[in-house]
């Protein structure tokens, strides 16, 4: 860490902070300044994680987006006509950019990619235009990218909870559980993906109202998400689209449920005929993330074996990919701080989900937003276990539907405590 670098993120965190509270959305100036500062430390903890502990930077995601950014923001200055090519991807496949400029970037070129999408370009992109106005120092994009994380989580409950107690508890819970506060902070993609999320909530997308300003801001938040995670849209637009039928017409959740599965199987059984193999790209997902795996050897890596092609194995696979993202690491997986940090947080989100669960089936009683968030993570929950053989990388990937879920059931968490602190009283 630099002085200098240490100095401009102060004052970006300034800037934000002003901005959070100018547009309160209900929450208080105490819980907002107490909660984002939080997130801002969790984003230096980050750092010193990836700099004392996980010291290889050209594996650190948060320093190697960093490092290739600002190699293309080098490049506005000594050939401008080549960054704004790559920027808008206008350069020519024969034109000799791998060797003059991508081969000379930790994460342009993915090893063994699988050529369907390759998302590290725009997280590159956007350190490059961020390295404008942090002159190189990666402090000032862990904060901006923190504050659009802390942005996002506060959209996501505003716009998914009702009451103002209620809300607050769980943007304490979205902020302060390991997954957010770690892997939903610095130059991370989770930090876009969640800010992404919030952005689409927040814009009322698919309100059945022909409104220019939500179309906009929603189109905006579909291309971050597209950006970041394409997968996350897959997921999202059943469970939304189920949701906001279901709404617009008072159906019953089992009838939002059986729409949802037909949204899903349709744009399933509708992929294979623009060519996409839902069952093809899973597997080689996964067999992409298993040989990069043996080439970098992480410490909480565990034992995968490859999915065969075609949907039969992929389906036999997944109640051990719901354990993988949901249960383990067992205790006796443990021998790393990931896994370490992976099983205090599963007991955590246990003892919540308990808890709001009791209260559930006390009231019998699933709250405007808990079906269709709970329909939108499943895919993204599943798809992570089939194809991810490590256990930080699982963390990692898991923490966007983690939060979600979390932020729903905080009214029934907090009604689970009222409710007992009534009965003593």
């Amino acid at each position: 860490m630099q002085i200098e670098g240490i100095v401009l993120s102060l004052i970006w965190y300034m800037i934000l902070l002003w901005l959070l509270l100018k547009h309160r959305g209900g929450f208080s100036n105490t819980i907002l300044i107490l909660l984002f500062t939080s997130k801002i430390v969790g984003t230096f903890a980050l750092q010193g994680l990836f700099t004392y502990y996980y010291t290889e930077r050209s594996t650190a995601d948060i320093f190697r987006f960093f490092d290739d950014g600002l190699i293309l923001n080098g490049l506005f200055f000594s050939n401008p006509a080549d960054f704004f090519k790559i920027m808008f991807n206008t350069y020519s496949e024969h034109a000799g950019f791998d060797a003059l400029y991508f081969e000379k970037m930790n994460s342009w070129i993915k090893p063994d990619d699988s050529a369907f999408y390759n998302d590290n370009h725009f997280m590159i992109k956007v350190n490059a235009m961020l390295a404008f106005i942090s002159f190189g120092h990666y402090e000032v994009h862990g904060v901006i990218f923190s504050g659009l994380s802390f942005f996002g989580l506060k959209w996501c409950t505003e716009e998914l909870l009702d009451d103002a107690e209620s809300r607050s508890l769980a943007l304490a819970v979205a902020v302060l559980i390991p997954s957010s506060l770690l892997w939903m902070s610095g130059g991370l993609k989770e930090a876009i993906l969640i800010f992404g999320i919030g952005a689409f909530l927040k814009s009322k997308f698919i309100d059945f109202k022909a409104n220019v300003k939500p179309i906009l801001f929603g189109f905006s938040a579909f291309l971050v998400l597209y950006s970041v995670k394409i997968y996350f849209i897959a997921a999202l637009i059943p469970a939304y689209l189920a949701q906001a039928l279901g709404k617009k017409f008072s159906l019953a959740n089992l009838t939002q449920i059986g729409l949802w599965f037909f949204f899903i199987l349709s744009g399933v059984v509708s992929s294979g005929f623009f060519g996409f193999d839902l069952a093809e790209y899973v597997v080689r997902k996964q067999h992409d993330f298993l040989n990069h795996v043996q080439v970098i050897s992480p410490g909480s890596a565990f034992e995968m074996a490859y999915l065969s092609e075609g949907y039969p194995s992929i389906l036999a696979s997944l109640p051990q990919a719901f354990a993988n993202v949901l249960v383990r690491p067992y205790p006796h997986e443990i021998g790393t701080m990931a896994e370490t940090l992976m099983l205090l947080e599963n007991i955590i989100v246990s003892v919540i989900l308990v808890l709001a669960l009791i209260n559930i089936a006390q009231t019998r009683k699933l709250s405007k937003s808990q079906l269709w968030i709970a329909l939108f993570i499943l895919p993204i929950i599943l798809l992570t276990g089939l194809v991810t053989p490590v256990f930080g990388a699982i963390m990692r990937y898991r923490a966007p539907a983690i939060v979600l879920m979390l932020i729903v059931m905080a009214p029934n968490l907090r009604a689970f405590f009222n409710q007992r602190k009534h009965q003593y009283t």
